[in-house]
């Protein structure tokens, strides 16, 4: 009987003591971290790979927000100013705004590209004088370069050799 008192004792298991309880949830804190910053990490990866295959859809998505976001004012203006009792005042005051900004934004865009086509099209006019007047100024800044060398000397890459006893 002695003998399965002193077997059941052995096989019994005490309870850890406070070191061994910091510890444990330590470790358990320090895996739970590690888990979390892998989900986080991988849920940055996937959504960067959804984002970039999105990126066409939300792009101009994004820039009709905008838009919708700037000319509501406006939008809201032109239907209480001119549309008071006409049906479905919103719908035309978004149409007269969208194309009167339409209209805007092109002449806008036509009198930056028309004279900047031309101012592109004399550069490659001017292209081989261009070419022809950068390598006379280089060809002189080399000159230049030359002559400083010949009045002050130039210096031996090679002074260990001059150095010598």
């Amino acid at each position: 009987m002695e003998t399965a008192d002193k077997e059941e004792s052995t096989n019994s298991l005490n309870p850890p003591n406070t070191f061994q309880k910091r510890t444990l949830w330590k470790a358990i804190t320090g895996i739970s971290m590690a888990v979390i910053a892998v989900l986080l990490v991988s849920a940055v990866i996937i959504l960067g790979k959804i984002l970039s295959v999105l990126q066409p859809v939300l792009v101009p998505l994004a820039i009709a927000a905008i838009l919708s976001y700037l000319l509501a004012p406006i939008v809201n203006w032109t239907r209480k100013r001119f549309l008071r009792n006409v049906k479905n005042s919103r719908t035309w005051a978004i149409l007269i705004v969208f194309s009167v900004t339409s209209i805007v934004a092109l002449l806008v865009a036509l009198a930056i590209i028309i004279p900047a086509s031309h101012e592109l099209s004399r550069l490659f006019d001017k292209k081989a004088e261009i070419i022809e007047n950068a390598q006379k100024q280089l060809t002189e800044f080399n000159i230049g370069i030359a002559s400083l060398e010949d009045k002050f000397g130039t210096h031996n890459k090679d002074s260990s050799s001059s150095d010598d006893p």
